[in-house]
């Protein structure tokens, strides 16, 4: 009897070791579009995946690689010297972000090839929580287009995969415990190049804006 109990109460130790391992993230990567040499930013998100979950750092190693058709352009990875991103509201480690406020701002790097991202909460032994259903912001990358020698009509339809490379990806609680990303699934999103590009956010107040005061000067001189 005695050794029976000890085999449960063993399974049952062993179960909640395993479902704290098992604990979820859902990364994504935002499909947008680019104009023919020109810059995009590219947002990258995360929540918890069915539970709130803590996390307490991070490493991502996003890769770049042309698919359609191989060869024809390129896309550069645009190094900022501090990430504005870190301070943005949304930012999953808004206000305590180690890499601000102990590095300025350095948490991004990357190339052609390849983009390095890491940071983590300032207290190692405090999480952010990850709230299931609402994305936070993990990064912002900005890109841009090289024509490498080609017409810009040449480039249209172009099309880069972005990919977590999930090997040397890893989220951390306070607790040490590695969190599943995506059920071990590829993690991936597409900038394409296209005529008429997708404007950023910022773009769509000036375009009213601009709209707006040409209305204006059409009424004043009618």
């Amino acid at each position: 009897m005695k050794v029976k109990r000890t085999i449960l109460v063993a399974i049952a130790c062993l179960f909640c070791w395993t479902s704290v391992l098992q604990a979820e993230v859902t990364v994504t990567i935002q499909d947008t579009t680019v104009s023919p040499g020109g810059m995009v930013d590219l947002d990258i998100l995360i929540e918890g995946d069915e539970a709130d979950v803590g996390l307490n750092n991070f490493v991502m190693v996003i890769g770049v690689t042309e698919i359609v058709p191989d060869g024809t352009s390129s896309l550069t990875f645009i190094d900022p010297d501090t990430n504005a991103y870190l301070e943005d509201a949304d930012y999953i480690f808004a206000g305590v972000s180690e890499s601000l406020i102990d590095f300025d701002g350095d948490s991004t790097n990357g190339d052609a090839d390849a983009v390095l991202i890491q940071d983590a909460h300032i207290d190692l032994d405090e999480n952010v929580t990850l709230v299931d259903g609402t994305p936070a912001l993990l990064a912002k990358l900005r890109f841009e287009h090289d024509l490498a020698g080609f017409a810009p009509n040449e480039t249209v339809g172009t099309v880069f995969r972005l990919e977590a490379d999930l090997i040397d990806t890893e989220f951390i609680n306070a607790d040490g415990d590695l969190l599943i990303v995506n059920d071990d699934n590829d993690v991936f999103g597409f900038i394409t190049v296209s005529a008429s590009a997708v404007p950023e956010p910022g773009t769509f107040g000036m375009l009213a804006l601009m709209t707006g005061t040409l209305a204006c000067r059409r009424r004043r001189r009618k």
